[in-house]
């Protein structure tokens, strides 16, 4: 049975929780201290504040024109800024083969850039 396994002390939880009040403050510190542990040896997050020049304030794409997502050319695929809907150009639907081509053609330019400066 059940009951031989358990300590003679468990059978009643509640009596025991009331004779031992030490086992409900660990209960309850352990984890509260774990967390309060965590929150004090937490990295800070920087706070960062980039300062935006009147030249920057003032560039916009406005000369761009918007894009309809209702109303696009089958065969191309449009990109666009999603916040201004304005477009930022277009290119063609390729199937697998071109897609692995332009992969291969890029792996072999990385290979040359790889030993390339930013001065270049």
């Amino acid at each position: 049975k059940m009951e031989f396994l358990l300590h003679p002390s468990l059978h009643d939880p509640v009596q025991f929780l009331a004779e031992n009040p030490n086992v409900v403050y660990a209960v309850v510190a352990l984890p509260v201290a774990y967390y309060l542990l965590c929150w004090l040896l937490a990295a800070p997050v920087p706070d960062i504040r980039v300062e935006v020049l009147e030249d920057e304030a003032n560039d916009t794409l406005s000369e761009r024109p918007t894009i309809d997502p209702l109303n696009l050319k089958p065969g191309v695929v449009n990109c666009w800024d999603p916040s201004t809907m304005q477009t930022l150009g277009e290119l063609p639907v390729m199937d697998r083969d071109e897609v692995v081509a332009r992969i291969e053609r890029a792996k072999k330019a990385q290979a040359t850039w790889k030993n390339s400066s930013f001065e270049q």
